[in-house]
């Protein structure tokens, strides 16, 4: 059974950058798929062509250079800086990620990293869409 489950920083607290939104009712997953993600760009950010979506709750799988677990999901950057960092599954790569936590979800954290892994300036709401598929 397969749900889609969108994410909108707005919705949120914390800042568009660092939040969480808890869940009405839990989920338990055992595969997610990013389907999109939409990610305003930092016009001052030189640390790389990529941002991390970090969400722990959802399991790790990305890692960096140095072989670090440091994300859930990568988000290439082929926009200008000051534009938006958009991601779609049909249009790039297929990432998924084995959920690991063991138990439901009730509350679901994001945090957007630069590619040099600090978190993200906040320059506006962050929108990400997912499949859950249990």
């Amino acid at each position: 059974m397969n749900h889609t489950m969108v994410i909108n920083s707005a919705d949120g607290t914390g800042t568009n950058t660092n939040f969480f939104i808890d869940l009405v009712v839990g989920v338990e997953p055992k595969i997610i798929t990013l389907l999109s993600a939409n990610i305003p760009t930092d016009t001052s950010n030189t640390s790389g062509g990529f941002y991390y979506l970090y969400m722990p709750e959802l399991g790790v799988t990305v890692k960096n250079s140095k072989a670090e677990s440091i994300a859930t999901f990568v988000v290439s950057n082929y926009a200008a800086l000051g534009s938006r960092a958009i991601y779609t599954e049909a249009l790039n790569f297929t990432q998924t990620s084995t959920y690991v936590s063991g138990g439901a979800i009730s509350r679901l954290t994001v945090v957007i990293k630069n590619a040099d892994g600090s978190v993200a300036t906040d320059m506006g709401a962050v929108q990400i869409i997912v499949k859950l598929t249990y």
